[in-house]
């Protein structure tokens, strides 16, 4: 075990971790599962365990899982809150697996390998492994919420990179650093090693919550320990800066208008919405719109239904990976929406036309957030879909004698809400 582990494992706050790290998510395990070759299977060990939430996932597919971690207190946490008749923990170091030679069939490592003596576990998890046997290492360094805007989505990422450039000297870099390369440099004892693309996992959750998660890096907890008041106010200006919407640097009652352009959806509401009225003025207004889709402006009403049900045909494709809960507040036209204000003005949508061609139509679609994350996973199928919905579209313009390299009218169907601040103070 690495003296760094040893330190780690013993101060780390059990409680501070199991709130704010998030599960494995389910379709990674079974990217791991199907990997295994030996049916049926038998024995699960996850090590560096934590409290747990990387173990009790292999329950499910296994007639006994192991959970150890070199620290006591995660120990103790995951005896308390996940304890399931086939899974068993133990508080021990991952160097020494009190396994025999060949009767582990899957070892698994979560956000841990690089706290291990790499040297030493390494063989050690060759020799509890069965024949055809699999270690699985997975990681992530990151939480960041899901944007449209890219240049809003740099910017998350520049505010990381801040983050982790002010707690530099209070990580051990050289246990950081091999995640942070991917343990591109570790040299695994095996005959076949397979680095997998990147698996984007979608969650539903808060802006807090990342700042929660970052409040759990060992360089935090490190820095909190030697000077508690920087390390607060270090992760109070990342809570400010992941948070515009939910923090105005404005005075009260300073702002006539405030606008919110198909982003409304992506803001911690019950945070967004008193801040906004804070800052407004008497008789100043919010005002709330986006649209959904942009179409071809056709005569024909039935072509014009044929386009409507292409698109709910690709809304449909991508159901499951749009964050479902942010995407319906816009689909819904914000109608579950309670606006603290004395006078809130539902408009009839209102249809702006422009001119432009069918491909900005294609190019629109694959700018939304369902798709992109489709693409991640899966960019031959993503593609293949986006050809799909093109070919369609295209087939439905030709029908009404429009080809791709027309200009035609397009247009949007805009949703508008006026919102007005009539009194100061809180809304009642």
């Amino acid at each position: 075990m690495s003296e760094e582990s040893k330190k780690f494992g013993a101060q780390y706050d059990a409680n501070v971790y199991s709130s704010y790290r998030k599960d494995t998510p389910v379709e990674l395990i079974e990217k791991i599962i199907a990997f295994l070759k030996e049916k049926p299977l038998d024995t699960a060990v996850d090590v560096g365990c934590g409290n747990g939430q990387s173990t009790v996932i292999l329950a499910p597919y296994f007639k006994r899982v192991h959970g150890s971690d070199v620290s006591e207190a995660q120990i103790e946490q995951a005896k308390a809150t996940r304890s399931l008749p086939n899974v068993t923990y133990a508080a021990s170091p991952a160097e020494k697996l009190p396994f025999e030679d060949g009767t582990v069939q899957l070892l698994t490592a979560a956000t841990a390998l690089h706290w291990f003596d790499l040297d030493t576990f390494l063989p050690e998890a060759r020799r509890v492994l069965c024949a055809n046997g699999v270690m699985a290492v997975y990681g992530y360094l990151n939480m960041k919420p899901l944007l449209d805007d890219p240049a809003k989505a740099v910017e998350v990422d520049e505010l990381y990179i801040e983050y982790e450039k002010a707690l530099e000297s209070y990580h051990v870099m050289s246990r950081v650093s091999l995640l942070q390369n991917r343990y591109k440099d570790v040299k695994f004892p095996f005959e076949e090693v397979n680095r997998c693309p990147d698996f984007r996992c979608c969650f539903e959750g808060k802006l807090p919550d990342i700042v929660n998660y970052v409040s759990t890096w060992s360089g935090f907890q490190n820095f909190k320990k030697v000077d508690s008041k920087g390390a607060e106010e270090l992760l109070d200006y990342f809570k400010k800066s992941a948070s515009p919407a939910e923090k105005l640097p404005f005075q009260d009652g300073t702002v006539q208008l405030l606008t919110a352009a198909t982003a409304l959806h992506w803001f911690d509401l019950d945070t967004f919405l008193p801040e906004a009225r804070r800052v407004l003025c008497a008789n100043g207004v919010m005002a709330v719109y986006g649209y959904l889709n942009m179409k071809p402006l056709l005569d024909d009403p039935e072509k014009a239904a044929e386009v409507d049900e292409l698109y709910i045909e690709y809304e449909k494709a991508l159901e499951s990976y749009h964050v479902k809960s942010r995407v319906s507040l816009l689909q819904n036209k914000y109608k579950d929406v309670e606006f603290p204000f004395e006078e809130v003005n539902r408009c009839p949508d209102v249809q702006c036309c422009f001119e432009g061609k069918l491909p900005d139509i294609v190019n629109y679609v694959s700018t939304w957030s369902g798709f992109q994350n489709f693409k991640k996973v899966d960019s031959k199928g993503a593609e293949e879909l986006l050809e799909y919905f093109k070919k369609r579209l295209y087939e439905i313009g030709a029908a009404c004698n429009m080809s791709s390299e027309d200009s035609t009218t397009l247009y949007r169907n805009f949703q508008l809400i006026l919102c007005r601040k009539t009194k100061d103070g809180p809304f009642v």
